[in-house]
């Protein structure tokens, strides 16, 4: 038995972008000797509410989270949010404003494809097991249709910001998000900031009030990791770990990554 807490904060699971449902990613988190898990689905807490149903099954913990996306200066900014209460409205309110405004991006990029010859409806990208709409629900269609022959030529051909058949996302403000999570009893952690291109965009953040940094992720180096960890003791952030796990590949397995250095107060809030 390991002395210390291994855990992954950022896991998607099919109720967003992810393949895995709760369950199997609960019994692979076990075979796996994980101790603490959190789904980190965009924009839903849907994958959380079912997995938490048959957690106890499990020796694994499972702890409310999810992904909430916002914008800031012409960023995609993500927003984590641990242990908040699930029944929270000005939560609940956030995430139907997400949810809803990810339909009607859906249509624009519908309308924006036919201007370029592409023509997809949205009965192409829902399917029966999408339970939220993104890009890659998107990028699929396209390569089902035959107007690309992969994922990453479909994704880099119609969906990237500098793509012609771009269209941006309207998210909401990550002050208006970080307020939601505080209101809900929850815990804010800016996702991956070795994403984020200006420095800037970190420090307003944090100026914002979120509560923690994703110091510890699947691809950051060594040198990423401690820079964004004394970042975290300079602002006194909480410190979070996760692999961002969506779907297995060739070099990447979930449960291969864990981070045994997670803030307690996020492992044991409620």
């Amino acid at each position: 038995m390991h002395s210390e807490t291994r855990a992954d904060l950022h896991i998607h699971t099919c109720y967003s972008d992810g393949v895995y449902s709760p369950k199997k990613l609960l019994r692979i988190a076990d075979e796996k000797k994980l101790d603490v898990i959190a789904f980190a689905d965009h924009d839903t807490i849907d994958g959380y509410l079912a997995g938490a149903e048959i957690a106890e099954d499990f020796r694994c913990k499972l702890i409310p989270g999810i992904e909430v996306s916002c914008y800031y200066k012409g960023f995609d900014i993500h927003i984590l949010a641990y242990q908040f209460d699930p029944k929270n409205q000005a939560l609940l309110d956030v995430i139907d404003y997400n949810l809803q405004e990810r339909e009607n991006r859906v249509l624009r990029f519908i309308d924006k494809f036919a201007e370029y010859d592409v023509y997809l409806t949205p009965e192409d990208i829902k399917t029966e097991k999408t339970h939220i709409l993104g890009r890659p629900h998107i990028a699929n269609a396209l390569v089902k249709a035959g107007y690309a022959r992969n994922y990453t030529e479909a994704f880099n051909k119609y969906l990237v910001n500098e793509s012609p058949t771009f269209t941006a996302k309207r998210a909401l403000s990550p002050q208006k998000v970080i307020r939601a999570i505080k209101a809900a009893g929850g815990i804010s952690v800016l996702a991956h900031p070795f994403r984020l291109d200006h420095e800037q965009i970190l420090y307003d953040i944090i100026e914002m009030g979120v509560q923690g940094l994703e110091a510890h992720y699947m691809s950051h180096n060594k040198q990423l990791v401690g820079k964004y960890l004394q970042i975290a003791q300079e602002h006194d952030l909480l410190v979070t770990g996760g692999s961002d796990f969506h779907w297995p590949t060739k070099n990447k397995k979930f449960g291969d990554y864990y981070c045994t250095k997670v803030s307690k107060k996020i492992l044991n809030n409620r």
